[in-house]
């Protein structure tokens, strides 16, 4: 089909063209040739079963066990319906903190289960929620769990949020949209025993498969994830029927996750050592960056965020760098999914006010990734 045909019964398309508009786009999605598809799907015409949990969808789960070896990977649509999933399964009621600092879908996820959410402030080095917050909802708010986010998909060490869970008594969820291709390394090193933790597999991901998401949860509670997940339908699970919602993942769609998955390994090294580059430059222009030189295994990297110091602008810089032909994001921003307060949260406002996001690409050399850093840091400089 052209794009010319795509007329006759579009509206408009003006949103797709956005990335052409640019040399250097914010993301550049890699999905794998559709042949490459065909081995797995194979399985789902054998059976006759395409979608609610297949054979497809279980193969890609028991490929990650390896990543998460004491709990169990599921998949869901999205990676917002499995932040859900598993609030309906723990039959969380009352609030569910969340951090100031986060992108929209965190909000919405809580909003879904028919719950409302809080909002804590943040760790100024980390962007993660402070486990002060996770003490202070509990013990005044009514706070029946909390989705602590890694912020850009960066994993980050969460036991003082973790402990605080402890401690109150209330379930921790992860949201870790971004954070999915790390190797089990760095997984094993950063994950929180018994916890939740979603990853979003959306083709502006690392591990991006079109639209998809993945939720890892202790195997005691696996069916009722399954089960909120599928209407509280799943007969191995212990929800009411009609609990939870239309949240599974497809079997086309695990078809191309396990492509991506085979590929993800030297991917996620290319992203790696893109971001490294950029780490080193933002470091020469003392800038502050998300991660320590040296450290960016602990990200499969979406993008590459940069502080700004006080007094820049950052509309400015995005729209210096969008006239050179380079997009850059303003990510997390504006502060909170509904309007919150900056005295009240100080810090995620400041991360929100200040922080900018470089793309990140695949297999690229040294050239590009000067080219990059050239125009971000000559947009820097007409401040």
């Amino acid at each position: 089909m052209t794009a010319s045909a795509l007329q006759d019964f579009t509206p408009s398309k003006s949103h797709w063209q956005i990335p052409a508009q640019y040399r250097l786009p914010f993301v550049k999605p890699r999905i794998p040739a559709l042949h490459r598809l065909e081995k797995y799907f194979e399985l789902s015409r054998e059976f006759g079963y395409f979608s609610n949990f297949g054979p497809v969808s279980y193969h890609f789960e028991n490929a990650l066990a390896s990543y998460f070896p004491a709990r169990r990977a599921i998949t869901s649509s999205n990676c917002t319906v499995g932040l859900s999933a598993a609030l309906v399964a723990l039959r969380v009621t009352g609030s569910v903190l969340i951090p100031a600092f986060t992108f929209a879908a965190t909000a919405s996820a809580v909003h879904a289960a028919g719950l409302e959410p809080l909002f804590g402030d943040v760790d100024p080095i980390t962007g993660v929620l402070r486990a002060e917050c996770v003490e202070a909802a509990t013990r005044n708010s009514g706070c029946g769990a909390v989705i602590a986010v890694r912020p850009y998909g960066l994993w980050s060490d969460l036991s003082d949020v973790a402990a605080a869970c402890t401690k109150a008594g209330v379930p921790l969820i992860v949201d870790g949209a971004a954070a999915l291709g790390v190797t089990p390394q760095v997984i094993k090193r950063f994950a929180v025993p018994n916890s939740f933790e979603a990853f979003s597999l959306h083709s502006t991901k690392p591990f991006g498969i079109g639209e998809g998401g993945l939720v890892v949860v202790p195997p005691y509670i696996e069916d009722d994830v399954r089960s909120a997940l599928n209407f509280g339908l799943w007969a191995d699970g212990s929800l009411p029927r009609g609990s939870g919602f239309n949240g599974k993942m497809d079997e086309l769609s695990a078809s191309m996750a396990c492509a991506v998955l085979e590929d993800m390994p030297v991917r996620a090294l290319q992203r790696q050592r893109f971001a490294a580059l950029l780490n080193k430059g933002a470091r020469r222009r003392g800038l502050e960056t998300f991660c320590l030189p040296g450290s960016e295994e602990i990200a499969p990297w979406q993008c590459f965020p940069v502080r700004l110091p006080e007094g820049m602008n950052p509309e400015a810089i995005v729209a210096a760098a969008g006239r050179s032909g380079l997009q850059i994001r303003r990510y997390y921003y504006p502060l909170g999914p509904v309007p919150l307060s900056a005295e009240r949260f100080p810090v995620a406002s400041r991360l929100s006010d200040s922080t900018v996001c470089l793309p990140v690409y695949e297999g690229a050399d040294a050239g590009l990734v000067d080219e990059v850093w050239g125009i971000f840091e000559e947009a820097i400089a007409r401040q």
